[in-house]
């Protein structure tokens, strides 16, 4: 009777340490999900930087293009 006692100490310390090690991993496996989603947002927001960038350079391409027509027009029409 006293092996089957301590047996079963011995699995229910054993129990113990698996949760306690199984808790660490989810903490630690939360954090990473954390810094990915903030490393997530950050690159969204670069791109939607970069988008409106775009959107600029390319209103801006197009302004130039109508003035470089407007000068040649000028040009054979003088």
């Amino acid at each position: 009777m006293s092996g089957d006692i301590e047996r079963l100490r011995m699995q229910s310390t054993e129990g113990e340490a698996e949760k306690q090690a199984l808790r660490e991993r989810i903490d630690q496996l939360m954090r990473s999900q954390q810094e990915l989603e903030s490393r997530s947002t950050s690159l969204q927001l670069t791109v939607d930087r970069l988008t409106l960038a775009l959107a600029k350079t390319e209103e801006e391409e197009q302004a130039f293009k109508e003035k470089v027509i407007s000068v040649f027009e000028d040009l054979s029409c003088g």
